[in-house]
């Protein structure tokens, strides 16, 4: 999903160089775009786009330029 940017402790997913914390934030990201998928169309055809970063055991969701109502949707999937 390219509207999808993952990080870990503040660190983008490409720069990760561990092998077991690449492997964890891999997991976590095909488990984000699993839950996404009822929104995975209208996310994709916007102009916007979610950084999530999971730090301290909790996901920081942060959305740049989305529909307002697209961004409460994402934000109340990933809550659950």
């Amino acid at each position: 999903m390219d509207n999808l940017e993952l990080r870990y402790n503040d660190v983008e997913f490409y720069k990760i160089t561990d092998t077991i914390q690449k492997s964890f934030v891999t997991s976590i990201k095909h488990s984000i775009e699993r839950a996404l998928t009822p929104v995975k169309r209208e996310l994709e055809n916007s102009d916007g786009f979610i950084r999530v970063n999971y730090k301290e055991h909790k996901l920081e969701i942060t959305s740049f330029y989305l529909p307002l109502h697209l961004e409460e949707k994402i934000k109340r999937i990933l809550s659950h």
